[in-house]
């Protein structure tokens, strides 16, 4: 990577647990626009060996720092002299002075109450807020915006943000092409791709569900689940039992330039994971790949990326039977699926990606250190409305 130069003036850290491909775009573009010395990522924590095994690369970019013993005190002296400090999943104990002495710091978050064991901690939660309401949120799911209005911190200290993976432009025409020719390649009406870790609130035996009804009625068709996990062998078991070899493949954990292939080459994508999916990086993904999309409403990146029946269909947690008739409908109705995908991929091309949003992030700091705020209508750095999860009894809850 050559070494840039400044554009900006302003030096900003950003502080997470660990780097990945998915934060990669974002951040070359943070580095290219701060320029060398003016914008830095420190990772926390070791990259686990579960992500190791997914096929996650280790980076040594110039731009990140490893918390460690050697470069702690200059990370500390940087988080408290920078001009801007971004708190994502990182201890609050290292931007605790930033917050007193009322210095520009966001708290980059998914959701503040995902799961049981927060709702449980929600005194100690609410405790840190009280700490976060002084600085900014930049919320990392269309959810989140409710719990930090919920523990006191202001709206309009609330802007869109989300996971920023790559986004690639293609003639749009060859992507077409490309799904088109898969689909004879393998003798099938329509090629579906469901992505992910084989985990429970991930929900893969949805596919399950689909491939039996599609089979059913004589549609010809083939899943490809890409990724591995725990329940792996259960959905062995279940394409075994059902005799849906011919419809469901197992294709493992791939590379992510191996994952993006799959995605080109298919028709329709399903999103399958529950309340528990804080963004949901498959979204951006399955979109730029102009990829029909059947997503669960609830996932953090939905409300944010998705219309409904404009570039995506949307379903409630766990609601299969609607999903497949999503599924049907694009089926039945190609030149809407093409068109959904188009939509699709024009959403990441020209709103949702890591370009418009390291810019947007930037513009937003230097109308906020100038007492003013940035006036967007829609995508990163926007002001986030409020937006309750609905329950599968109709009820809605945080």
């Amino acid at each position: 990577m050559t070494t840039p130069t400044s554009t900006y003036r302003m030096k900003l850290v950003y502080l997470s647990n660990m780097f990945n491909h998915h934060q990669k775009p974002l951040a070359d573009n943070l580095y290219k626009l701060l320029g060398d010395g003016n914008y830095y990522f420190v990772e926390t924590q070791e990259m686990r060996e579960e992500q190791k095994k997914l096929g996650y690369v280790q980076y040594n970019e110039p731009y990140i720092l490893k918390l460690d013993i050697k470069t702690k005190n200059i990370i500390i002296k940087m988080i408290s002299e920078f001009d801007v400090v971004i708190c994502g999943e990182a201890p609050l104990s290292l931007v605790k002075e930033r917050y007193k002495r009322n210095l520009l710091t966001f708290r980059d978050d998914e959701c503040r109450y995902k799961g049981i064991i927060k709702y449980l901690k929600w005194p100690i939660y609410t405790l840190d807020s009280l700490m976060y309401n002084k600085g900014y949120l930049l919320s990392a799911s269309a959810f989140g915006p409710v719990d930090y209005v919920l523990s006191g911190m202001k709206q309009n200290k609330i802007f869109r943000w989300g996971y920023f993976p790559e986004v690639c432009q293609f003639n749009i025409d060859d992507i077409f092409n490309k799904k088109k020719k898969n689909g004879i390649q393998q003798k099938v009406e329509v090629s579906i791709v469901w992505v992910g870790r084989l985990i429970g609130w991930k929900h893969p035996e949805s596919t399950i569900y689909l491939a039996r009804v599609l089979r059913s009625i004589g549609i010809s068709h083939q899943i490809r689940i890409v990724g591995t996990g725990p329940k792996q062998k259960s959905i062995e078991s279940l394409i075994s039992k059902y005799h849906l070899e011919k419809n469901i493949v197992l294709e493992g954990a791939k590379s992510s330039d191996r994952v993006r292939e799959y995605m080109l080459k298919s028709d329709i994508a399903i999103i399958t994971s529950d309340r528990q999916e804080g963004w949901g990086a498959v979204v951006n993904e399955t979109m730029n790949s102009a990829c029909a999309v059947v997503a669960c409403e609830n996932i953090g990146a939905v409300p944010y990326l998705i219309k409904n029946n404009i570039n995506g269909l949307t379903f409630k947690d766990c609601d299969w039977k609607t999903m497949t008739e999503q599924v049907l409908w694009l089926i039945e109705h190609p030149d809407k699926r093409m068109e959904m995908g188009i939509n699709a991929y024009k959403t990441m091309v020209n709103i949702w990606n890591a370009e418009i949003a390291s810019k947007n992030l930037l513009l937003l700091i230097e109308f906020l250190r100038n007492g003013k705020l940035l006036d967007l209508k829609e995508g990163p750095c926007s002001l986030a409305p409020i937006i309750f999860r609905k329950s599968k009894l109709g009820f809605r809850s945080i």
